[in-house]
């Protein structure tokens, strides 16, 4: 009998450090999504974004991987599947991706993440489809508000029709 309680109390231990790992791991995530998102610049300069300063960046947005495929539907957006070739914005210093398509001055719908530009959205070519973005050659992993800019990062946003793994950063 007291080798069955001792066998209880140790399941009864186990389970509830599987809990207690649980529910540090939300708490981790969820403070690591609260505290601030990875930037282009992992030293961060808090001073440089006080003070005001502006960085240029470069932005460009093409839907070639569509004009390839369906040039009727990616003509409604562009002629040639450029939507907007390679140009410089200036943003406030620690600016985000988001503010780089803002600056361009091209119509989109989204904050964290761009569901449509210019009338183009995500799934009008099938269940893949959608817009993605890259930063300097990447596909980063956050969000376009989340991603801090530099100055000289160049930014891309394209159409895929593929979840991303039909077109190039």
């Amino acid at each position: 009998m007291e080798e069955m309680l001792l066998k209880n109390r140790r399941h009864k231990a186990g389970v509830g450090a599987v809990v207690f790992f649980v529910v540090i791991s939300l708490a981790l995530a969820t403070l690591a999504a609260c505290v601030g998102p990875p930037s282009g610049d992992e030293g961060g300069d808090e001073a440089s974004t006080a003070s005001g300063e502006r960085i240029t960046v470069s932005i460009e947005i093409d839907c070639l991987t569509l004009f390839e495929h369906d040039p009727e539907l990616a003509e409604q957006v562009s002629d040639d599947g450029v939507v907007l070739a390679e140009t410089d914005v200036e943003i406030a210093g620690g600016g985000s991706v988001s503010d780089a398509i803002k600056a361009s001055g091209v119509a989109f719908v989204g904050d964290t993440y761009i569901s449509s530009i210019g009338g183009l959205s995500e799934m009008d070519a099938g269940a893949q489809s959608g817009w993605v973005y890259s930063v300097n050659g990447e596909f980063p992993i956050v969000g376009v508000t989340a991603y801090e800019m530099k100055d000289g990062d160049a930014v891309r946003f394209r159409y895929t029709l593929d979840g991303g793994l039909d077109v190039k950063p």
